[in-house]
């Protein structure tokens, strides 16, 4: 809670120190210590040589204008971008929720229909293999042949 009275407070103080002040300085100074350092400054400094620099002054209004309206152009372009991304977001999603409907629909449509039965008559589903009859698992044993010496045939 107490950061909103120093933000305020520094407003203030900002706008009473920057008011007075314009921008860009009439005439800036450079000059180098005795040390190497490199000082900028407003006024010229006495005891080392000062050089003048020249500012160039800021955009004239012309300019400021048409900065603004380029502003304002991407703005309403990035604004309309958005709506038709959002409608083209709200489609996917109406397109997506009907073909979960269909899908469920579907599902619900093959949980009614009984196993085994097809829904196309194109082939038949089997629940589980028929009922083959097993194979032995040792052949047969031979019966020996009566004394003619091939098998019995029945009388006709």
């Amino acid at each position: 809670m107490w950061h909103k009275p120093v933000l305020i407070l520094s407003a203030v103080l900002s706008l009473v120190f920057f008011s007075g002040q314009s921008v860009y300085a009439e005439k800036i100074y450079k000059w180098t210590d005795n040390e190497g350092n490199i000082h900028y400054s407003d006024r010229p400094n006495n005891k080392e040589q000062s050089e003048e620099i020249s500012v160039s002054p800021g955009p004239d209004q012309q300019a400021t204008d048409d900065a603004k309206k380029r502003k304002q152009q991407q703005k309403s372009t990035a604004d309309s971008l958005e709506k038709e991304r959002q409608q083209r977001e709200q489609q996917r999603t109406a397109e997506q929720k009907k073909r979960d409907a269909e899908l469920a629909e579907e599902q619900a449509r093959q949980a009614e229909t009984p196993q085994g039965q097809n829904i196309d008559n194109t082939y038949p589903r089997y629940p589980r293999p028929p009922n083959y009859p097993r194979p032995h698992p040792h052949p047969p044993v031979a019966v020996p042949l009566p004394s003619g010496g091939s098998p019995a045939r029945p009388a006709k």
